[in-house]
């Protein structure tokens, strides 16, 4: 929402710099506003994709054979680890329900 400034004609010109100035603030906010919105349902979503994964994949608790490549490929729903590999540039890919292909380093890393 964009508010528009009415400016009075009794205003002093201090007045009216200061009210451009308060305007352009309050406009700036509203697009940070927004951001954080996208930001907070993202870490929303992600949330709901940890909750789903299923916990008897891996024994409890696991040990180090169970902590490998393979057990973290079959444990991290595709979503996490698609947004994980766009934050890292490892791919621009989009997809939300299959693994994005990334190099073997890539993968290790993400």
């Amino acid at each position: 929402m964009i508010r528009q400034t009415v400016f009075h004609e009794n205003n002093t010109p201090l007045e009216d710099q200061h009210q451009r100035l308060m305007e352009t603030r309050r406009n700036v906010h509203v697009p940070i506003l927004n951001t954080l919105r996208d930001w907070f349902a993202t870490a929303l979503n992600i949330k709901q994709e940890i909750a789903n994964v299923s916990t008897s994949i891996l024994p409890w608790p696991p040990t180090a054979s169970n902590l490998n490549l393979d057990s973290a490929q079959r444990i991290v729903p595709p979503k996490l680890f698609n947004f994980i590999a766009w934050i890292v540039s490892a791919s621009e890919d989009l997809t939300d329900d299959e693994f994005i292909q990334v190099t073997e380093v890539e993968s290790r890393r993400i």
